[in-house]
């Protein structure tokens, strides 16, 4: 059911495999640069817990300042970073691709990609803090772990509903809310699809991990990369029949 599409992701990934692993890794050193320069303000010093750190920070406003801005920035570059990396696997499974393209759809897409997610991250905390509360609140054992069990099966379904919506905004140019919209209507369209993709990955990812020495850097380089485009593969073949069923 879902072989095809892995299969189109490692035609993809064979034709364009610089390409694919630049634009991932140039990804990875944009972010982990920016995490190291959120953390300049405990490297180095004595504290070793996480209350010292947190000590540390609410003594020094400047650090807390600085560390939760860089925080910020962080996200909001996973975020930019993962549209662009987006249009270019989008691109590898067509024809040839270009890093460049990664940074031209940034540029194009900044402001819709951003609120698009913003959006999803304002309903997704909203609806975890009316699940989570009545487990912070500990009213009663037994219901604690109820609520728990449904809080994670809410989170996983979640995911599927909101993580094509990066996708709709870059690949099928909605802008925020029509790209939310279109993005749970894709989930619930093709639930068992994602799920089925979902599987595999945590199985392709398992194997590679158990591999010594290497396993972690095939995850990287390969099994993220070819799940990701199989991921594009799907919405690529199946965006176009939920917008001419919606007209």
């Amino acid at each position: 059911m879902v072989s095809k599409y892995i299969n189109n992701a490692w035609k993809a990934y064979n034709k364009n495999f610089l390409t694919i692993i630049g634009s991932y890794l140039i990804a990875i050193l944009i972010i982990g640069f920016l995490y190291v320069l959120a953390l300049m303000p405990i490297i180095g010093s004595s504290v070793t817990s996480g209350s010292q750190i947190i000590e540390k920070l609410l003594i020094h406003p400047g650090y807390f300042i600085f560390s939760a801005s860089m925080i910020i920035i962080v996200i909001i570059s996973s975020i930019l970073l993962q549209a662009g990396i987006i249009k270019v696997f989008a691109k590898s499974l067509k024809g040839k691709s270009s890093i460049k393209l990664m940074f031209s759809t940034i540029k194009e897409k900044f402001v819709s990609i951003l609120c698009a997610q913003v959006l999803v991250l304002c309903i997704i905390f909203s609806i975890l803090i009316l699940i989570f509360i009545p487990i912070l609140l500990n009213i009663n054992d037994i219901l604690s772990w109820i609520l728990l069990l449904i809080g994670v099966i809410i989170i996983i379904i979640l995911n599927i509903l909101f993580m094509f919506v990066p996708h709709a905004v870059v690949l099928s140019n909605k802008r925020a809310i029509e790209a939310v919209k279109f993005s749970i209507r894709f989930g619930l369209s093709n639930f068992w699809s994602i799920i089925l993709l979902m599987i595999v990955a945590i199985l392709f990812s398992f194997i590679a991990g158990i591999i010594p020495i290497i396993g972690a850097l095939l995850n990287m380089i390969l099994v993220v990369p070819i799940i990701s485009i199989s991921y594009i593969s799907l919405y690529l073949e199946k965006a176009n029949k939920i917008s001419k069923r919606k007209k």
